[in-house]
């Protein structure tokens, strides 16, 4: 378990007893635990029960406001973060202190991050905001490096046809819906969190109340790349049914030009001996040539009408 201590200024972070001693929790400051290390907060903490009990989903982001504490749960999808898991953690706020459980090299990152940095009235509500604004830093950029790679995709469309399109579309449907959910629901924990006047003073509250409407944005961006994504599905279909339009059109035009010539080989194949030709030694050549011209006036027709 790690411990960090409000500065006497209420402006920066302070480690407290790296060595690992003096660890007993006390009513102040920001605490870091392991989930294994959850069994040894004190019986005092409010809510504890419903804490414990928090850690049997981290699936998604949600918090619930107790009067005297909030206590919720953080799912940061593995995209935003750079990494193959996603960062889950569950967090127990009160009015001066915050408990954060999760995995250590998750969640130390963004920690640190907020501990390098100053501003006055640093406390427990302003804390887990600059941490939740370290995870959303980057979101902006993340998603419009999405929407460049959907223009790409898209003018690739107009010149050439992936074989496995349906599959990116899946791939990248999948990571939008996580991302839409997410967005939503974080912005369902500022609302909490703005609203728990116990805990927050009305700047605090205009923080969070800044930051849900940061995740209101975040969320119709993703909005707006679905319904890019859906656009590009239709472009997708709409170049396959071109290209088999233009299949169908090339076999009806070959079988066209066939059937003349099936038309002559099954006339002559008839055999009858007083056919046209059929003894005369001329004969063949005479067919030979009148199947080259008959085919050769069908591509120039051909060609007239732009049907290859």
């Amino acid at each position: 378990m790690k411990q960090y201590v409000f500065s006497a200024d209420q402006s920066h972070l302070i480690l407290a007893d790296a060595n690992g001693e003096n660890q007993e929790m006390n009513e102040n400051g920001l605490y870091l635990c392991e989930e294994n290390e959850v069994r040894q907060l004190p019986q005092s903490l409010a809510r504890r029960s419903a804490f414990l009990a928090s850690f049997r989903s981290l699936s998604f982001c949600k918090a619930e406001s107790f009067g005297g504490c909030v206590i919720g749960t953080l799912h940061i999808p593995a995209e935003l973060v750079g990494g193959q898991n996603p960062v889950q953690m569950a967090f127990h706020l009160e009015k001066n202190r915050l408990i954060l459980v999760g995995n250590l090299q998750q969640i130390q990152t963004p920690v640190d991050a907020v501990a390098e940095t100053s501003g006055d009235g640093l406390c427990a509500p302003i804390l887990l905001l600059r941490v939740l604004d370290t995870f959303l830093a980057d979101d902006v950029l993340y998603l419009q490096s999405i929407e460049e790679e959907f223009t790409q995709k898209e003018e690739m469309l107009l010149h050439t046809i992936p074989s496995d399109f349906n599959g990116y579309i899946m791939k990248q449907r999948r990571k939008l819906s996580r991302l839409h959910a997410y967005y939503e629901q974080l912005a369902d924990v500022a609302d909490v969190l703005e609203s728990s006047l116990a805990l927050v003073s009305e700047p605090q509250s205009n923080a969070w109340r800044l930051l849900g409407e940061r995740c209101e944005r975040l969320h119709n961006n993703t909005e707006a790349l679905n319904e890019y994504l859906i656009q590009l599905r239709e472009l997708y279909r709409s170049q396959m049914d071109i290209r088999q339009g233009r299949i169908m059109s090339l076999l009806t035009v070959v079988t066209t030009m066939l059937l003349p010539l099936s038309l002559v080989a099954a006339w002559y194949g008839m055999n009858f001996s007083n056919m046209l030709a059929i003894n005369s030694p001329w004969g063949y050549p005479i067919v030979v040539l009148f199947v080259i011209i008959l085919v050769v006036a069908e591509i120039i027709y051909f060609k007239k009408k732009k049907m290859f």
